[in-house]
């Protein structure tokens, strides 16, 4: 779930203490917009919504509170207690604020000004939205992200990657605009969930490549939506054909593809790594 704990320095003497928070220093986004909560009744809820864009730093500068907060995949319980931890709260999170203490101040700091049309109100229209498949631009925001995926041993060995430096991926992401014959989405799901494209592309065919960074979402029916969403994008740049290399040691990858129509290529493949699949579009 995207949210973190900050924990700000506490500055103090004799007379009293003190908390500093510096935008794009102690908290990662510039602040434009600042309100408390407080003098709040017992058995109230406050929240009941989630935020398109906006991003949040919570923080009970007196007494405390507890959160519900939900990215339409999981669900967290956190109780704020301390004047000097903020609570990061990114964008599509759900968020309930109960059992707050007669004391209970809590500051809210926001990325963006007020704007309405941000909030989502309705639950079950942020679930839908939350958990909605999408294929969006490959920005150096998945770039950092696929970083991290990648150098994880189990998507490592899956996507047959290696080793890869920073230099390395650099290098990549700022030849994509130049390059015809490679396309990259990031998938998003309500969060950034993983990475899918096309590779190769030439004469009608392409190889395609598809991985869920996010273990957590696997088995959520992402993959499988972000496959069809590629095989409609090859349909319409004028593919016939895509074929992909599926690992020997991943086995529900296999039988995944198998399932949606993929064979073993009528080619042969001499590399014992892997299994060389192909569909017709």
């Amino acid at each position: 779930m995207n949210i973190k704990f900050y924990d700000f320095p506490v500055h103090g003497d004799d007379y009293g203490s003190l908390v500093a928070i510096e935008a794009n220093k102690d908290i990662p986004f510039e602040i434009k917009r600042a309100y408390y909560i407080f003098a709040t009744k017992m058995n109230v809820r406050r929240g009941l919504h989630a935020h398109k864009e906006l991003e949040q730093i919570a923080v009970c500068v007196a007494g405390s509170c507890r959160f519900h907060l939900d990215d339409g995949y999981e669900k967290a319980e956190v109780l704020l207690n301390s004047s000097s931890k903020g609570l990061y709260i990114g964008k599509m999170i759900w968020r309930e604020m109960c059992d707050f203490t007669p004391d209970c101040v809590l500051l809210i700091l926001a990325s963006l000004h007020y704007d309405l049309s941000d909030y989502v109100r309705d639950y079950q229209e942020f679930k839908k939205l939350s958990t909605e498949v999408a294929l969006v631009k490959f920005d150096r925001f998945f770039l950092d992200l696929s970083w991290h995926w990648l150098n994880d041993p189990e998507i490592n060995q899956m996507t047959m990657t290696g080793a890869i430096t920073r230099e390395d991926q650099l290098r990549f992401f700022e030849s994509l605009d130049k390059r015809t014959d490679y396309t990259i989405f990031g998938i998003r799901a309500g969060v950034n969930a993983g990475v899918c494209g096309l590779k190769s592309i030439r004469e009608g065919s392409a190889e395609l490549f598809i991985y869920i960074g996010e273990k957590r979402l696997w088995r959520k029916g992402i993959g499988s939506r972000a496959l069809e969403m590629l095989e409609q994008y090859g349909i319409q740049i004028g593919l016939h054909k895509i074929w992909l290399k599926v690992s020997k040691c991943n086995h529900n990858a296999f039988n995944f593809y198998l399932a949606r129509g993929y064979r073993i290529a009528s080619v042969s493949c001499e590399d014992e790594r892997f299994h060389l699949m192909e569909k017709s579009l």
